[in-house]
């Protein structure tokens, strides 16, 4: 059986797994640093060793929730191994900058994990700040970078036959649309007219906007690339929480990293120069055919998605003393998402994209 808590992942529970990566190493003593709950439960431990073999003096670790309710809405959605097998299956494959993984174990059964990850916090990285400015060709190396990921999946067999187990996106209709039904009856005064007019077409359409998402030529995609799910190494942008890891046309990796990933002002000066940045990459990669106009389309398209991605954040209200979830954080998901869907017209690119 996998640990369960944070409490018992106990030396030599640790030892074995870091020994994977560092033949050798010994841990002595553990130390839970800091921790947090939110999707999953999330923690820094301090090490120490016997012998550390080149172990760091530190690592991150996510498992399951602590929270019944969410561990099992995480399990049904297969996120946990989605992550795992990122690791597994993809992480050596490309070129995206992403935390280290040390370690990375799963529970089909029961839906326990444990991923002994590189502390990006103390090898150089930096988080990014919730009102922090992105620099245009900081963003402009990120567009790069998943344009990469998406020209890997595509021109590369291998990595098609290890990833073929992925799937499409995500179809959890209790999570998303459940979560927007609570929001829309519970917490509705707190929320953006547009952002309540999109939840709403969401939730009546489900299962056709989540067609019309899917449509397109696919790539392997992050799928998550909000700046929560960011940091900084130098210049350049790190990815990490792959557990939305699917396939979808590429746009939806582009548009919500443009949306979610940069403030709404940045997004505002850079989108059109990025997405034109991203179509000419495909082309010279040699990925499938995308003019500007369509990429456009479908961002405007995959705009959309913000909403529902924001739907534990829309139901912050009704559930604060239940989570850990920071409230400036809360309140920059939905402005962020309310922008996009106010600016680029979600709506009525779902009314063209869906059927009535």
């Amino acid at each position: 059986m996998l640990p369960s808590r944070l409490e018992e992942l106990d030396p030599e529970w640790l030892s074995a797994r870091l020994a994977r990566s560092f033949p050798g190493a010994v841990v002595s003593d553990v130390h839970i640093e800091r921790q947090a709950g939110g999707t999953n439960s999330n923690a820094r431990l301090a090490l120490a060793y016997d012998r550390d073999a080149g172990a760091p003096a530190t690592i991150f670790v996510k498992m399951p929730s602590t929270r019944r309710t969410q561990r099992m809405l995480v399990h049904k959605s297969g996120m946990a191994e989605r992550e795992v097998g990122f690791y597994r299956d993809v992480a050596g494959s490309i070129a995206l900058r992403y935390p280290r993984a040390y370690a990375t174990e799963y529970e089909p059964e029961s839906g326990n994990f444990v991923l002994l990850l590189e502390d990006v916090g103390r090898t150089g990285g930096r988080f990014l700040q919730t009102g922090g400015s992105i620099p245009f060709e900081t963003a402009r190396r990120a567009v790069e970078d998943l344009a990469d990921l998406h020209l890997a999946y595509r021109l590369d067999p291998a990595l098609r036959t290890r990833s073929a187990w992925v799937g499409p996106q995500i179809r959890l209709r209790e999570y998303g649309a459940g979560m927007l039904s609570m929001a829309l009856e519970g917490n509705a005064t707190g929320l953006e007219d547009v952002f309540k007019r999109v939840a709403r077409f969401y939730i009546d359409n489900h299962d056709a906007v989540q067609d019309a998402w899917e449509d397109g030529a696919w790539s392997l995609v992050h799928g998550d690339a909000h700046w929560g799910n960011l940091f900084l190494d130098g210049d350049r942008i790190g990815f990490f929480d792959w557990g939305c890891m699917a396939f979808m046309p590429g746009m939806r990796d582009v548009g919500y990293f443009l949306c979610m990933g940069l403030p709404v002002e940045d997004r505002r000066r850079y989108e059109r120069e990025l997405i034109g940045l991203y179509v000419d990459r495909i082309a010279a990669g040699g990925g499938p055919e995308l003019s500007f106009d369509d990429a456009w389309v479908l961002h405007c398209l995959h705009a959309a998605y913000t909403v529902p991605a924001a739907a534990p954040a829309s139901i912050y209200p009704l559930v604060k003393d239940e989570v850990d979830f920071d409230a400036s954080f809360v309140a920059e998901f939905l402005r962020r998402a309310s922008a996009a869907v106010e600016d680029l017209d979600a709506l009525g690119a779902l009314r063209v994209h869906v059927p009535a």
